[in-house]
């Protein structure tokens, strides 16, 4: 249901910014950390990126079997790589990863490790189109 709710949206959505920019100045990720929140059931949920992007995984709100986070340690250095990505983008426009466009559809998985990945769940994403 995840790809059906957000993942056709997104890539819809990057497509007409990549088909309607012409100038390379799409980019697009998939946040694939999954927090161990509710006994692992939370995964890698919509927003789960938000408390990485602002670097703030430290928080206590945020920590704890039923938190956004879970009770585990996220990877170390995660959040500052995220968050330095973001304000990268913010500032220069550019996050420091290959650009989106409707042929590749270049896709940085952001994780314990982090790649970049051409059309993730394509197969997946054609059959909700």
């Amino acid at each position: 249901m995840g790809d059906a709710l957000f993942g056709v949206g997104s890539r819809r959505l990057a497509d007409a910014h990549a088909t309607a920019r012409g100038d390379g100045a799409t980019y697009r990720y998939s946040f694939a950390w999954r927090s161990t929140a509710l006994d692992g059931e939370l995964g890698a949920t919509h927003a789960v990126e938000l408390p990485f992007v602002f670097d703030v995984t430290d928080l206590p709100r945020l920590r704890g079997p039923q938190a956004m986070l879970g009770p585990d340690e996220p990877p170390p250095g995660l959040a500052a790589r995220t968050h330095a990505a973001w304000v990268a983008f913010a500032t220069t426009g550019d996050p420091g990863w290959d650009q989106y466009d409707t042929s590749r559809r270049a896709t940085m998985r952001i994780g314990d490790e982090w790649d970049v990945v051409d059309d993730p769940h394509g197969d997946e994403l054609q059959a909700w189109a």
